[in-house]
Order: structure tokens, then sequence, then C-alpha cells
């Protein structure tokens, strides 16, 4: 009996109550046909005996197990929080870099964090390690799950309030009682840098500073954000030339995939958001490279290959003409600027652990800049191994769960290819 397309979410006892009570898995899928969905969408629950449900989804043709209760209990399964239907759809991709999942219970019978295992696992480097769940249960022997995976990169997920900050934190002060000298914990929110330095008072182990600090862009640095952009694009829509142009058909192209009619019902302010948001996305990729992303991707897609090539050339003039007059005119975009490899290496320094909270606020071409500087220099040799934990907030923005996820995983799990 085979179960390849299997994902164990919850714990390795789902291995024998699935064989011990379902033949194949078209039994399985029988089932349910019988039983009704359970207080979540998409969230199914099929009767092992008279007192228990095995309770599941099914998604891109992938069976996931996500437990077993009691009936009418449901309410104690974390993976039915909001936000996760998505997650789970986007790593049971076929393409998805999250490949296997294997989760034990641990010493004291506790459920441990959900760890995924990526591709790589087959290889001799580091691994991608991600850990869904709900944080704030996370005992001392489950922390210690996280440290036994050894040198590799490690990302946490989870909601607003879940403890994915103190987790981190944790995981910190266990390394600086390992005898780590020279840590980093990074977040574009000034209040949680603020809020994690001063745990660590006295304490010259770990650095903690905000991402435009880290990256260099200091109180001297003319800074411009979305505001600004926003200005900028209402000022040249109504002009002429190969700038107004794009933006206006971008704007036409906009109207009509968001189901606007009416000529002068514009949303100028929804515009320029989704506007600004692909140029965040686009910070990570080459012109060739944007060309090729897929509909869960990006933002601005057609299905038409011809339509969709003329849009995404014009959103790549939009793109090379801002910054191009912001280069001329010295100032930066904070969600834009993209640090050098070598401001970034100055600024790891001899960093034996990076922590990097709320990482779904920083770009991909910002972010992509930065795994690829640190996983340079640990193929390097040339220091002790810079481990990257990054938190991922799974519940602020669909947009970030279902396109710059992918992109995370992806550019943090190729350690050593």
């Amino acid at each position: 009996m085979r179960y390849d397309n299997v994902f164990y979410l919850a714990n390795s006892d789902l291995v024998s109550v699935l064989t011990d009570n379902f033949e194949t898995l078209d039994d399985v899928l029988t089932r349910i046909k019988l039983d009704k969905k359970v207080g979540c969408k998409n969230i199914y629950s099929a009767k092992i005996n008279g007192k228990e449900r095995l309770i599941f989804t099914i998604t891109n043709g992938k069976l996931v197990l996500l437990g077993e209760m009691d009936n009418h209990k449901y309410d104690r399964l974390h993976v039915m929080g909001k936000g996760n239907n998505a997650l789970l759809r986007e790593m049971c991709r076929d393409d998805a870099p999250i490949v296997k999942v294997n989760v034990e219970r641990d010493e004291d019978g506790n459920l441990a964090p959900l760890i995924l295992e990526s591709a790589l696992a087959q290889t001799q480097g580091p691994v991608l390690r991600c850990i869904q769940g709900n944080l704030l249960t996370l005992n001392n022997e489950q922390n210690k799950i996280l440290e036994r995976s050894g040198q590799s990169h490690k990302l946490i997920i989870g909601g607003p309030g879940s403890g994915k900050t103190i987790t981190i934190c944790q995981i910190l002060m266990d390394k600086v009682r390992d005898g780590a000298t020279d840590l980093l914990y990074i977040s574009k929110e000034d209040r949680l840098v603020d809020e994690v330095r001063a745990g660590f008072i006295g304490n010259p182990s770990v650095r903690c500073l905000t991402w435009h600090d880290f990256v260099g862009l200091n109180k001297g640095t003319p800074k411009v954000s979305y505001p600004e952009f926003h200005t900028w694009i209402q000022e040249k829509i109504s002009g002429k030339g190969n700038l107004s142009t794009s933006i206006q058909e971008t704007l036409g192209f906009w109207k009509k995939a968001v189901g606007i009619k009416k000529p002068n019902s514009i949303d100028r302010e929804r515009f320029s958001a989704n506007l600004y948001e692909e140029m965040r996305i686009l910070t990570g990729y080459s012109p060739g490279e944007y060309k090729a992303l897929g509909s869960r991707e990006k933002l601005f897609w057609h299905d038409d290959k011809k339509t969709h090539l003329v849009i995404t050339g014009r959103l790549l003039t939009i793109f090379n003409l801002y910054n191009e007059e912001l280069k001329a005119c010295g100032h930066v975009d904070l969600s834009l600027y993209i640090p050098t490899e070598e401001s970034l290496s100055s600024a790891l320094g001899e960093s034996q652990g990076l922590v990097f909270d709320e990482i779904h606020d920083i770009p991909r071409g910002p972010l992509g800049r930065l795994f690829e500087t640190v996983n340079g220099r640990n193929r390097a040799l040339e220091h002790d191994f810079c481990e990257i934990t990054a938190c991922f907030d799974n519940q602020q923005s669909m947009i970030d769960t279902v396109t710059s996820l992918p992109y995370i995983q992806q550019h943090l799990g190729v350690s050593f290819q």
C-alpha cells in the first residue's frame, strides 16, 4: 500500500491510524462523501470508529492529514486557523520546495512543532526547516528540537500573537548560553527592535538593529516611500511620452482586472497601492526572470501571453524610470532599495546567527541579496556558520503569503546548492 501523495501534518501516529482504518486512499475519499465538512472551509473529516475522526484536507491532488480527535472537538485543531488554507495550497504545489513532512512527539509525549524538510534534505548541506503551529505552546524540549536540526536556516510561520518573537528570543538566549559571541536581531519595526534590545541590555553578544540601520540607510539619507510614489504616479499619468503611456495602459489593464466598468469610478489610491506592491515584487528579479513569473508570483497577470508581455513591459518601464528619477535626485525608496553585497558583508561581520523578525515586511530584492550574501559566506567557510532564523506572519497579507512566502522558502533553502 503506497501513500506517495500523503502529507503527515500532525504526528507520526497518523501513519498507523491511516493504515489501520483505511484499505486504500480511495477508501478515505469515498467515506468523506458521507461525512460533512467540519467548521472550516475545505477541511474534511472521515470516521475512524464510533468515537474519533481523521481530519484532513485535499489540495492540489494531495491528501493532507491534519490530525485525529474526538467527534465535535475540532476547535482544538490549530491548523484550522485563518489563512492556513492558502498556506497549505502553496506547500502542496507540485513545484513547491517543501516535499516531505516528518513530525514526532517529544520525550514527554507533547506534540512537537511542525517541521517540514525541503527537497535538499538529501544533500550534505543545511536544509530549510519550516515550523508552523501554535508557537505559544513551545516548551524547552520543543525548542531543543529546533536546535537539533543543526546548521540550517529556519523559517517560523504563524499569525499575530502566535509567539514568533518570543520563540526567536528564546533561540537567541540559547545561542548565547552555548557560547555565541556575535548574534543579530533585525526587524523593520522600531518597536520590536526596542523591545528585544531591552531584553538583552548589557549583553554585547546580541546586536539589535532596524533593517534600515543594518543596510546602512542612516538618518542623513533622503528617503521616500509609498506616499511619494503615489504622488509621482498621479503627476506623470496625465503627461505624454513613454512613462505616461505606460502608466495609462497599466491603469486600463488594472481597471479591467479588478472589474471597474465606469470611466470615472477609478480608485487611484488603490491603483497606486497595487502598482507599488508590484514594484516591490520587481526588485527580486531581472527583466527576463520577471517576464517568466507565473500567476501566483505577481499581481499584474493576464492569461493571454501577448497581453501579458505588453503589460509586463510597461511595468518594467515604470520601475526603471522611477528608479532613475530617484537616483538623479539622490533619494532612496525604503521599499525598493537593494543593498550591495559588500555593505551586507560588512554589516554581518562575523555573526554566528541572524534572527529576522517580520520578514514579510521586506521586499524580495533586498531579501534575495541578503540570502545570497549569507549563503555565499557560509559556502566560503571563512567564518562560523551564520544561521538565519526568519519569522513570517501568514495572516498579515494574502499577497505576502501566496507570492512572497514561496520566494523566501526557495532562497532560504538553497544554502549549499
